[in-house]
């Protein structure tokens, strides 16, 4: 009596796909194909024809529910190809730890993995599992501190902000006292040389009064020697000592002196220096300062930064020195 023969993947594959038969039909020479493969196969040929024997078909086969069933049949038997052995075709039930791969009771036995050690496939699925699920919490702790850090990029951004808009109000103002200086510095040197001005030019003034008088009184003693040298010889001679006397002028210091001019040099001589000298009385110099991005939330700094107050206490670093 023959053997019975069992059936193999092949009997379950169409020929065109290489695949198990989905939707098989049966063409009219007896071949059978995925309804998908002859129509695409009839599409790309222009022709009905059977892709394995190229005889002519009917326009719609059709199905071929005995192999359709067998196909459904078969891939239950067989199960999911990838929990089957890819070179002996069993079922994986166990997991070769030195490995570290899935492998079938063949494999166990066989010369590839001998001396390793083997351990269900439910076991092993459990501990690595457990591994996975270990770096998914790992995971999910590193987004945890990515948000917390996020956060603190936000309010970083936002303390940026502040910390511009209340460094702009302190430089403006900061620049602000310095401008005044300059502008006081520059009105007190402006009235000092106007004062200077006026003292000097009435000075000048009443020397020129002065000197428009000493010229019309030597022009009226010309006048009246000149008359008295027109006069008899005896009244010439009595009046010559009283006539001397005139004419006997004392010069006037009509020189222009230095000290009678504005000294240029003395307001314009380093004047950028003179002006950084007396700022210098002004600006206050500390060679160490606060950081409050460091400081305690508890202590407030001052505005220059050169002092704390907290507690009710307050300690000024350029009085200490520290």
């Amino acid at each position: 009596m023959a053997s019975k023969r069992s059936f193999s993947e092949e009997d379950f594959t169409c020929p065109v796909c290489c695949d198990v038969f989905k939707e098989p039909v049966l063409l009219s020479c007896g071949h059978s194909a995925c309804s998908s493969c002859v129509h695409r196969y009839w599409d790309i040929k222009r022709c009905r024809e059977c892709p394995l024997c190229r005889k002519r078909s009917a326009i719609n086969p059709t199905i071929n529910l005995a192999l359709k069933n067998l196909c459904q049949t078969f891939l239950e038997v067989r199960g999911d190809p990838e929990t089957l052995c890819d070179i002996h075709g069993e079922k994986l039930k166990l997991f070769c730890v030195n490995d570290g791969q899935a492998a079938c009771l063949v494999c166990r036995d066989s010369s590839k993995h001998l001396q390793h050690r083997f351990i269900p496939v439910d076991e092993a699925a459990a501990e690595q599992k457990d591994v996975l699920k270990n770096a998914v919490n790992t995971m999910k702790m590193k987004i945890k501190s990515l948000h917390d850090a996020q956060v603190n990029f936000h309010r970083n951004v936002y303390h940026i902000k502040q910390q511009a808009k209340y460094m702009k109000k302190q430089i403006n103002e900061e620049f602000r006292k310095l401008q005044q200086f300059l502008q006081d510095e520059n009105a007190a040197m402006m009235t000092k040389l106007e004062v200077e001005v006026h003292q000097k030019t009435e000075s000048l003034e009443n020397k020129i009064e002065k000197t428009k008088q000493e010229i019309l009184a030597l022009t009226n003693t010309i006048g009246d020697i000149k008359v008295e040298l027109q006069s008899e010889d005896i009244k010439f001679l009595k009046n010559f000592e009283t006539n001397m006397a005139k004419v006997q002028y004392k010069d006037s210091d009509l020189n222009i002196t230095s000290g009678e001019v504005i000294s240029v040099a003395k307001y314009l001589g380093n004047l950028q220096f003179q002006v950084w000298n007396k700022m210098q009385s002004f600006i206050k110099y500390t060679p160490v300062i606060l950081d409050p991005n460091t400081a305690h939330s508890q202590l407030i700094l001052s505005p220059d930064l050169t002092s704390i107050r907290g507690n009710a206490m307050e300690y000024d670093i350029i009085k200490s020195g520290t």
